[in-house]
């Protein structure tokens, strides 16, 4: 059994970027024979691609792929095309994972579903060095409708990789998937891609099973892509992106004659277009036309 770990890489401070790196190619128990890390670099200007390179000169599981800049989802999509892994793990490049990670993925996998979600800690950046856990969980099941928030963390999944490709489940792209809402830097960035990814997954696996274990830290940061550097320029952007993604995944469950999928981004999206008037559209945001 394989397991490739797919990680984006963007503009990220170098103590972070260190860290996340650093619990990958130490990770207890990892060979070429049971593990891989794919890192794609996705157009950073700062020091991400050299320390990757210089890393992976030592590391005989550990794959690079510099590219212009695409988005996040885009660069995982990528990742998932190059992995050869039986299942599939994401990875943020300022998060890091456990030590016991990689011995809980192998004994979980044998269990034979084509998907999994597990537990993660919460840390802050700055001033906090405790970890929160995030609505941890026992042994249960995830479906479609999901409830809760845990269902929308792609990097707390496990995920068959031949299941992905069968059933055509990946992320967002930018004026392709989702029209695009802001100009310059964050041209291909997507509100909610983890929410568009999430419920395609859940839309065709029968279940998730959620396992107890802890597998990531997750650290939170106020300046990360998706926190308030972008997503929070106010309550339109954010309203906005979530009904552009939800009427995405909508037309998508049309496509796929999956009425479960389209009763769930039909009801979500009607939350998300009540509360577009709240707010203006922002500075270096486009205004999609909504129909």
């Amino acid at each position: 059994m394989k397991i490739s770990l797919v990680c984006p890489v963007w503009n990220t401070p170098k103590s972070l970027f260190l860290a996340c790196l650093r619990s990958v190619v130490d990770l207890p128990g990892a060979t070429e024979e049971n593990f891989e890390a794919i890192f794609i670099d996705d157009g950073a200007t700062d020091s991400c691609p050299r320390i990757l390179d210089e890393f992976a000169e030592n590391c005989p599981f550990m794959k690079v792929v510099h590219q212009e800049n695409a988005g996040n989802g885009m660069a995982r999509n990528v990742g998932v095309a190059l992995a050869t892994g039986d299942y599939v793990v994401f990875l943020d490049c300022d998060d890091r994972l456990l030590p016991d990670f990689l011995e809980n993925v192998l004994r979980t996998v044998t269990l034979g579903y084509d998907a999994y979600h597990f537990n993660f800690y919460k840390v802050r950046e700055k001033d906090d060095p405790a970890l929160y856990p995030v609505h941890p969980h026992t042994w249960c099941d995830m479906r479609m409708p999901p409830d809760g928030q845990t269902w929308v963390y792609a990097w707390a999944k496990i995920i068959r990789r031949e299941f992905l490709l069968e059933h055509n489940v990946h992320f967002p792209e930018a004026g392709v998937d989702i029209p695009r809402l802001h100009k310059g830097t964050y041209r291909n960035y997507v509100r909610g891609e983890d929410n568009y990814y999430c419920a395609l997954l859940l839309a065709e696996v029968p279940i998730v099973r959620m396992v107890p274990w802890f597998g990531v830290v997750h650290v939170q940061r106020k300046t990360s892509l998706g926190k308030s550097s972008v997503r929070d320029a106010n309550v339109w952007a954010d309203s906005v992106g979530l009904y552009l993604v939800y009427r995405a995944l909508y037309d998508e469950g049309a496509k796929r004659g999956n009425d479960a999928l389209k009763d769930f981004s039909a009801e979500v999206m009607g939350l998300y277009w009540n509360m577009m008037d709240k707010g203006k559209c922002p500075k270096g945001w486009e205004l999609p036309i909504i129909e």
